[in-house]
């Protein structure tokens, strides 16, 4: 699976389509081993990362990123019920992040892949809290989502090809990177004197962005990666 990535990471355009005559068995085939991937592969960096950055952190500084985030996740879980974790977790957020992330991927027109870099952008800059809260924001984006999905079927053509070679490389580089780096918002407040840092915190979440990416890719679906996002 790890040299399979490398190959899909170093041009993804070249993978483009190659799984859409598999079988249902092989499918799920290859949920199950992407599934066991992306928590054996961030179980590791998470080990490493305790180990080489969040112990000295504690030992040196008395700080912990990690006990932050922890935090977030609780207070995030008293401010809810059980069931609106669930609905949260397992269905808003995987459909409002692979429609925002991974959509670039499959749109069939400039248009829509401007929309879809506009929604990428606002993501990571978190430009729109200014403005209305969470809740308001998924109300607003996921139509807007769901509209971009519908259209884009509408201008499926036989053949065609999404984007031009070169771009749709940068395109998804930018949709694995951008996932991850969005994720350093759940760590909030930041310690701005460790900001390099929190990027390696969302390295798993970086892995996580090439196995989707490349599962879109393959399929030219996102069907299969909400999926793996919801697991």
């Amino acid at each position: 699976m790890i040299k399979i990535l490398f190959e899909f990471f170093r041009n993804p355009y070249s993978l483009f389509g190659k799984g859409q005559n598999e079988t249902v068995p092989e499918k799920l085939d290859f949920l199950k081993k992407a599934i066991l991937f992306c928590l054996v592969s961030c179980f590791v960096i998470l080990m490493i990362i305790i180990l080489m950055i969040e112990m000295p952190l504690r030992n040196l500084l008395d700080i912990s990123i990690l006990a932050n985030l922890t935090h977030n996740r609780q207070a995030f879980r008293e401010s809810t019920t059980p069931l609106g974790v669930i609905l949260d977790i397992c269905l808003a957020a995987p459909f409002l992040e692979e429609g925002i992330f991974r959509f670039i991927l499959i749109l069939k027109s400039r248009c829509l892949q401007i929309i879809s870099i506009l929604l990428i952008l606002d993501f990571i800059t978190s430009f729109h809290s200014f403005y209305i809260s969470s809740y308001q924001y998924t109300v607003i984006v996921l139509p807007i989502l769901c509209m971009l999905f519908f259209y884009n079927k509408l201008l499926t053509r036989p053949g065609e090809e999404v984007l031009q070679r070169k771009f749709y490389n940068y395109a998804c580089w930018f949709s694995c990177i951008a996932f991850g780096l969005a994720h350093i918002r759940n760590f909030a407040p930041l310690q701005l004197s460790l900001i390099f840092l929190y990027p390696f915190y969302v390295l798993p979440q970086m892995v996580y962005g090439v196995v989707l990416s490349y599962a879109v890719v393959r399929y030219k679906s996102i069907f299969l990666t909400f999926l793996i996002h919801a697991e």
